[in-house]
């Protein structure tokens, strides 16, 4: 089956951000810092995959061990569930040589790219991150590494300036393009899925996890904060720290 991803134009980051239509691009960047202005995660209802949120906990004696049960309620259900998983929701500061960006990778997208899942991560902890600037090693160690991404520009970047591009699919070796052919970039592998087969990795609708596309992002900010069911509300922070390589501090200051 062909990789329809590699159907798509080929751009830069600044041909990117000055999309004029909805639509799909290939873009080949570097991570340069992590966005820590949010969660690295979210709990999302095995049912529906959509975010839930933690209303409370029951315990109860079990043979003379404490069991305790999460409580968990998911508006898209519209019910008390308790089978949920954590999973990724990455915010990646990205640069290539025309500019930088901001990038959301999600859930299976993010599964190749991180060598750990989230719930070995989390440790055994069911509980939203309180402080982002907790990040685990394995999403730090992004930093400095090149992908190609498989980006959706969307209505709320083409009409409303909406800064963050969600990422629909992964390469880990970086494309050449000009000839049509698929290089290696600093290996002898061959272009690699980030779903470890053939098989093209995609943002289905249910992993959309109800991301408003309507609202300028300014005004999408304050809705977010007060809006816990939407999953662009978890652990988000008042302030922005990222760790930055030197080209990123270069390309922030040519762009700023």
């Amino acid at each position: 089956m062909r990789d329809k991803w590699l159907q798509e134009p080929a751009k830069n980051i600044q041909e990117m951000i000055a999309s004029t239509q909805v639509g799909k691009c290939l873009v080949t960047c570097t991570v340069y810092a992590i966005d820590m202005d949010w969660s690295w995660y979210y709990f999302g209802c095995d049912a529906c995959q959509k975010r839930v949120v933690k209303t409370g906990t029951m315990s109860k004696k079990e043979k003379g061990t404490t069991v305790t049960t999460h409580i968990w309620w998911c508006e898209t259900c519209d019910d008390n569930v308790f089978k949920v998983s954590p999973r990724f929701w990455l915010h990646l500061m990205v640069q290539d040589e025309s500019g930088v960006s901001k990038v959301m990778i999600l859930d299976k997208v993010a599964n190749g790219i991180v060598p750990e899942t989230p719930l070995k991560l989390l440790n055994g902890c069911w509980d939203e991150l309180e402080d982002s600037v907790l990040i685990p090693d394995a999403i730090m160690d992004l930093i400095g590494k090149s992908f190609t991404l498989g980006v959706y520009v969307e209505k709320d970047n083409v009409q409303y300036g909406g800064e963050i591009f969600k990422v629909g699919k992964v390469y880990k070796d970086r494309m050449n393009f000009l000839t049509g052919s698929v290089t290696p970039s600093h290996s002898d592998k061959t272009l690699t899925i980030t779903s470890g087969d053939k098989d093209s990795v995609y943002l289905t609708d249910s992993q959309e996890l109800n991301y408003s596309e309507s609202t300028p992002s300014s005004k999408r900010k304050e809705e977010e904060a007060n809006s816990l069911p939407d999953i662009s509300s978890t652990s988000k922070k008042p302030c922005l720290m990222t760790v930055k390589v030197e080209k990123g501090e270069e390309a922030i200051k040519k762009h700023a």
